[in-house]
């Protein structure tokens, strides 16, 4: 498998297998009950999203992605801290 050079062809291709991406990604998210976000550039993206409800808001996912780094930020700072701790007690050892 390579990546389609034709940009003609590439669109078609995508169009076709679009709703196939979409529906996978909605059972994976109901099998294993997470939330789950399709991101596709501009040139390729032609579905309205207000045609599937379960497509979350815009904000909530940016909202989300905030709480997420945020999350991931404290953690860095305990590994940090604890990386710290554990020298220290090396070195006391």
């Amino acid at each position: 498998m390579k990546k389609i050079s034709n940009k003609c062809n590439l669109q078609v291709i995508f169009s076709k297998r679009q709703t196939g991406v979409f529906k996978k990604t909605s059972e994976l998210a109901t099998l294993c009950g997470v939330d789950l976000a399709v991101i596709i550039p501009p040139p390729f993206f032609t579905q309205d999203l207000n045609e599937d409800p379960s497509i979350v808001d815009e904000d909530e996912l940016h909202a989300h992605l905030n709480c997420l780094s945020n999350q991931i930020a404290v953690e860095k700072q305990h590994v940090k801290d604890l990386n710290h701790l554990l020298k220290a007690t090396e070195d006391h050892i």
